[in-house]
């Protein structure tokens, strides 16, 4: 939804004789094999934009993959203090 409404307002842009090349990001990717999925949908999306508006648009997509972090982190060492809440005792 939110990929229609990127490419539609740059084919308005174009259209008004302006210069649009969006970027659109795909947000919380773990694994390129997501992103595959994901771009197959962008792609037709896309294609459906540029045929409905009759102009061929210039955008890119890319993501930023999410790597959860290694036990050994810094945040997840045994070592690192937290603090807890506890339970009032009767």
């Amino acid at each position: 939804m939110q990929t229609r409404a990127i490419l539609e307002g740059a084919a308005a842009v174009i259209k008004a004789g302006g210069d649009a090349h969006p970027e659109i990001m795909i947000p919380l990717v773990g694994h390129v094999n997501e992103l595959k999925v994901v771009q197959t949908d962008l792609e037709k999306t896309a294609k459906a934009v540029e045929e409905e508006q009759g102009i061929k648009i210039d955008y890119s997509f890319g993501t930023m993959i999410e790597i959860p972090a290694p036990p050994s982190s810094p945040t997840n060492s045994p070592n690192t203090r937290r603090s807890s809440a506890s339970a009032p005792t009767t």
